[in-house]
């Protein structure tokens, strides 16, 4: 069994503990606290964070090294910067109260996977063009007016969610290089 340091306090209790001896498939299910003073904090691969009352993200999250995946959705979470976090595959923040994307979202060169959807965005930062390997992009359910051009530059992008925005119009963006099969 593996022995979790007893100062955590319970925000959250622990749903399940799913560690492998492979480093890459190791997942916590929930969070208890701030306070990720784990024996297995440097194979940790997987983090749900989910409905536990963040109001933003752990700093002490940059200690997961081997952290792919983080689903912090479900919290309150109003702004959120990214530069600890850069060897993410996988971000969903959804169902949160975000009301912009940092600027150094630049630094999360990794990211495939980002879920911004359900939140209060009125604008995406140019920066966001930084993350090359981004595949799926969530940015429905939100407040976004209209979208920066520099969303041209994602070519490997092949899912963007726009659904329940105020778009008032779809400015020439798209570049005809990028993947896009969903819209």
């Amino acid at each position: 069994m593996i022995k979790k340091n007893t100062s955590i306090s319970a925000l959250c209790l622990v749903v399940g503990l799913f560690f492998q001896v492979q480093k890459a498939h190791s997942q916590i299910e929930k969070c208890e606290s701030y306070q990720y003073n784990w024996v297995f904090k440097d194979t940790l691969g997987a983090l749900k964070l989910v409905s536990c009352n963040l109001s933003e993200l752990p700093k002490d999250l940059v200690q997961f090294v081997m952290l792919k995946h983080l689903d912090a959705s479900q919290n309150e979470i109003r702004y959120a910067t990214f530069e600890y976090l850069p060897n993410l595959i996988g971000l969903d923040l959804s169902h949160n109260k975000l009301v912009s994307v940092h600027k150094s979202i630049d630094q999360m060169k990794t990211l495939q996977f980002l879920y911004l959807d359900h939140n209060e965005l009125t604008k995406i930062p140019e920066t966001i063009k930084a993350i090359n390997q981004l595949k799926v992009l969530d940015l429905s359910n939100n407040l976004l007016v209209e979208l920066p051009e520099h969303l041209g530059e994602l070519t490997q992008l092949d899912s963007l969610d726009l659904q329940e925005n105020k778009l008032v119009a779809i400015n020439n963006w798209i570049n005809p290089s990028m993947k896009l099969k969903y819209i």
